[in-house]
């Protein structure tokens, strides 16, 4: 019984192992993300469109980016953009709230990022 415990000790910290590695690397798209923003609103002093944003990066228009939301208002003066997380790690750009969109359990919300310095 006591191997029963070691070995599930050690399956669950591999897992959360992995999760954790895989949203350091979603911050990581965060942080590019939100510096193409600030190129972006820096060229064209606007936010972009929705289409502009899927083509600041290819991978947000396949299944990876299907997770990434982003909002912008008509006057292109304002924009969110919002990534999935596991856990709600205080480094990562954004203000960390519980996901309404499942099966993510954070998601991490960046308002207005060509403001940010």
């Amino acid at each position: 019984m006591k191997l029963y415990f070691i070995i599930l000790a050690i399956v669950l910290t591999l897992m959360a192992s992995k999760v954790l590695v895989e949203d350091i690397m979603m911050v990581d798209d965060a942080i590019d993300i939100q510096i193409e923003l600030k190129r972006f609103c820096d060229k064209n002093n606007r936010y972009p469109t929705k289409l502009e944003f899927e083509n600041l990066r290819p991978w947000l228009r396949d299944k990876r980016g299907r997770e990434w939301y982003y909002w912008v208002k008509d006057n292109y003066r304002s924009a969110t953009f919002q990534y999935p997380m596991s856990f709600p790690l205080p480094f990562a750009p954004g203000r960390a709230k519980v996901s309404e969109f499942i099966p993510v359990i954070y998601a991490n919300a960046v308002n207005n990022p060509c403001l940010l310095k």
